[in-house]
């Protein structure tokens, strides 16, 4: 155990070890993506996955903006990774819901009804993470696209 008020220099480090390896603090405030905050613009291609049902804009508009603007700060390029590794992993999990039609009918709905009450539900937690400036690694999400494509500088970690 660790004693920060004594003055135990191995506090802070065994606190690292305790964060969560998928979820980042990221300081994504002073900067700005055509005009809106970085915290806005993350927290925006969270929640624009909500509106799949509005014509696939809530695939098309996240990836569009996370495409748009991953260049300009490395914590857009986590949170669009976290959202393109979110939407593989439900994709894959809708299409074992699609093979299960014929192999245990029974369990096609509720498995389907979980997976519309999870790409609600998260997309809104990761939204609220966001406006914190924290990119937050969906549960349960496979990580098909790994992590940054370059090291995210010490500036820009909390």
């Amino acid at each position: 155990m660790y004693d920060y008020e004594h003055g135990d220099d191995g506090y802070f480090d065994a606190e690292e070890e305790l964060l969560s390896p998928r979820d980042q603090s990221l300081d994504t405030g002073d900067f700005e993506v055509f005009g809106i905050s970085g915290v806005l613009w993350c927290a925006v291609m969270h929640f624009s996955q909500v509106l799949w049902f509005a014509g696939g804009l809530g695939i098309v508009l996240p990836l569009t903006m996370w495409m748009a603007a991953r260049k300009q700060n490395p914590a857009i390029d986590l949170h669009g990774r976290a959202i393109a590794n979110w939407m593989l992993t439900q994709l894959c999990v809708l299409g074992l819901a699609g093979i299960a039609v014929f192999i245990a009918p029974h369990l096609v709905w509720p498995l389907t009804l979980l997976m519309l009450l999870v790409s609600i539900t998260f997309p809104l937690l990761a939204t609220v993470y966001a406006l914190a400036g924290i990119v937050w690694g969906y549960w349960f999400a496979v990580d098909f696209l790994g992590g940054p494509q370059e090291r995210v500088p010490a500036e820009v970690t909390a």
